[in-house]
């Protein structure tokens, strides 16, 4: 029976997600295990990454990770997700918009006919 709060309360899995967007290249530290010391050091090590991505990780809320509150990893893999797609969306943005904008060499487009001169619905 998968339970998401247990596969995250050590903090490992976290981890994980932030190496494979290349977000923590210091994963190896953390450890795979359930005793409440290594959850502990798991998290503060993982705390400059989260913040880096402006993704809320203070005690309490890794308190309530490490107790498999139910729900409260679901919002931080959310909030992770968000944080980490934002250069991929900013970059579809700025690629949309490059695609969207007319080129600055055409001709104005004047009373449907590129290049008429004649000024808006022909009236100069």
């Amino acid at each position: 029976d998968y339970n998401l709060e247990r596969e995250f309360a050590n903090g490992y899995k976290f981890g994980k997600v932030l190496e494979h967007y290349d977000k923590m290249p210091d994963v190896d530290k953390l450890q795979n295990k359930e005793r409440p010391e290594v959850k502990l050091v798991n998290f503060r090590r993982l705390q400059p990454h989260f913040r880096a991505l402006d993704v809320k990780l203070d005690s309490a809320i890794a308190n309530k990770l490490m107790t498999e509150e139910h729900g409260v990893a679901l919002i931080i893999l959310q909030q992770l997700k968000i944080a980490l797609d934002v250069p991929k969306r900013a970059l579809k943005t700025t690629t949309t918009l490059a695609l969207l904008r007319p080129p600055t060499s055409a001709p104005p487009i004047v009373d449907g006919r590129p290049g008429t001169g004649t000024g808006l619905m022909g009236m100069s």
